[in-house]
């Protein structure tokens, strides 16, 4: 019998800001040792904004490398970081609060577009995600085949695995559930991060 699986693997991405400032000193005066000094670093800046850490598992999951990553958020970021540089491995991202919800919204709109692809397909297949972003439900019959449903499932998996991390939950997790589109039963269902998530034509059979 042929047993078709979906797999995903994960990746850590992180994101760090630092802010400095400073003043050559040419002169001891008083007047330019406080205007110095009020230049080095502002305190609001640092109180506005947010640290972003993805944990390495998200490198297998996204496909890019540290460098890799770092090009890719400032590609798409339309300026809305302060700063994002890998160190140590890890690749650091810090922004404003707003700027995250630009980011929440990138994300949101990404997970639409598969879910286009999927309703492209044939229109009475879906996908949803919940507000949580650590499910992904998705609907469709054996006429899909598995590289197209893999597609979807793991592109989407990307970008849930992201909102998680920019709504502050590094240690993410993804549950997939597939449902038979006709009957509406679940054919299987799992947690993609530490499990295989897998099914037969026998499975699908017992959900008419």
């Amino acid at each position: 019998m042929k047993k078709r699986t979906l797999t995903v693997l994960v990746v850590v991405l992180v994101c760090t800001f630092l802010t400095a400032c400073s003043k050559e000193i040419d002169t001891v005066t008083e007047s330019v040792n406080e205007k110095e000094s009020s230049v080095i670093k502002n305190p609001t800046v640092l109180e506005d904004t947010i640290e972003i850490v993805f944990p390495e598992q998200f490198k297998g999951l996204s496909g890019y490398d540290e460098e890799a990553l770092v090009d890719y958020l400032k590609e798409n970021s339309d300026g809305n970081y302060q700063k994002i540089e890998c160190i140590d491995g890890q690749v650091n991202m810090v922004a404003t609060q707003e700027e995250i919800e630009y980011w929440k919204g990138y994300v949101e709109k990404h997970i639409d577009d598969q879910k286009a692809v999927l309703t492209g397909i044939n229109q009475k297949y879906d996908m949803c995600c919940n507000d949580s972003y650590n499910t992904i439900n998705m609907y469709y019959d054996q006429e899909l085949s598995f590289k197209k449903a893999f597609s979807c499932v793991g592109k989407t998996a990307i970008y849930c695995a992201m909102y998680q991390i920019l709504d502050g939950n590094p240690d993410y997790s993804i549950y997939l559930n597939i449902y038979n589109v006709d009957t509406g039963k679940l054919v299987v269902g799992g947690n993609l991060m530490n499990e295989e998530v897998s099914y037969t034509d026998e499975d699908w059979e017992k959900t008419f």
